[in-house]
């Protein structure tokens, strides 16, 4: 399968390649992102494949503001990273406190916390609060 039949296929399921990271143009728009970002699947005809930020730049496309394809670390990892440390400090302040406490100490639900811990992680929120207590015992 080619480079860009995998590329079209993660973009129409929305999900990041392995390996490397791609990003794609759209030709009506003016604008390039990574693969993978939430913002709606373009239509197929008006998509081009870059390998590089550069590429993408040097055609005169722009920046997406929803996955900020110009940057390292893309907005939704930077959160993932930052609750999960987050969630370690909080549970080291208050050792006995509840999965809902800390969610809403972090101003997130109960449910909202889960996800972006196990997407982080791979552990459920106890699961990793109890690894990362023990590992700093």
């Amino acid at each position: 399968m080619s480079h860009e039949c995998v590329c079209a296929r993660q973009l129409a399921c929305h999900t990041m390649p392995m390996g490397r990271v791609s990003f794609y143009g759209v030709t009506t728009t003016g604008i390039f992102c990574r693969c993978g970002c939430p913002s709606r699947t373009p239509t197929p005809e008006h998509v081009v494949f870059f390998g590089h930020v550069n590429d993408a730049i040097e055609r005169g496309f722009r920046s997406c503001k929803r996955c900020r394809p110009d940057q390292e670390v893309s907005p939704h990892e930077a959160f993932g990273a930052f609750v999960v440390t987050q969630v370690v400090a909080l549970a080291q302040a208050t050792p006995q406190s509840r999965i809902e406490d800390i969610a809403r100490g972090l101003a997130l639900s109960k449910r909202q916390l889960e996800r972006i811990i196990k997407a982080v992680t791979g552990l459920s929120p106890r699961q990793y609060i109890h690894s990362a207590l023990q590992a700093t015992q």
